[in-house]
């Protein structure tokens, strides 16, 4: 394990259902660590008995090191029989935590003063493109590989773009919600 201290974070966001057996939380932000338990993921498809698929657990995170996240909070309170979640805070790859990005502006280093390396104008950047990767996190920001795919046409609407541009960025304007945007102000002004 690396001697890197931990960085605090204050990040929201959902277990990702990019992995079907769960994503064990533990103690340490390394492979090889005790697991403390599993958090569940969810995917479209509703289990037996129930109209609706079931809502990602939502993690509120604490720190970041060497590419893990440290869970601090966690809820399944959105579905109906709350699924069982880890007793304890633990860490889990940061790439399996996912959110929205509410904001146009990506940038080398968490401060506004660095060089800005992506501008979406009034966009957001998840809606314009695709978290290939999640990498750390800072405060309220959060380090990426951005994949822009989209782009917004004279007329407005939303079209393909081939290639894919790629972008390792720092984003703030994070919403952890899976099911709606947040409401907050906006990071760009």
């Amino acid at each position: 394990m690396a001697d890197v201290l931990p960085q605090g974070c204050t990040l929201s966001g959902w277990i990702s259902p990019a992995v079907a057996d769960g994503v064990p939380a533990r103690a340490l932000p390394d492979s090889g660590a005790a697991v403390l338990g599993v958090y569940p993921v969810s995917d479209n498809t509703p289990p037996a008995g129930r109209e609706d698929p079931l809502v990602p657990v939502m993690v509120e995170v604490g720190a970041a090191q060497d590419g893990w996240f440290q869970i601090v909070a966690a809820s399944d309170g959105d579905n109906d029989d709350a699924r069982p979640l880890p007793p304890n805070t633990g860490w889990v790859p940061a790439d399996s935590v996912r959110f929205a990005i509410q904001s146009a502006r990506g940038y080398a280093q968490p401060d506004t003063s660095s060089a800005q390396l992506v501008d979406l104008g009034d966009d957001w950047a998840t809606d314009l493109g695709a978290v290939d990767q999640v990498l750390s996190c800072a405060g309220d920001w959060v380090q990426i590989d951005y994949r822009q795919t989209l782009k917004r046409a004279a007329n407005d609407a939303l079209v393909d773009i081939t290639p894919h541009t790629q972008t390792r960025a720092w984003f703030r304007g994070v919403c952890g919600n899976p099911m709606t945007t947040c409401d907050m102000r906006s990071v760009d002004r």
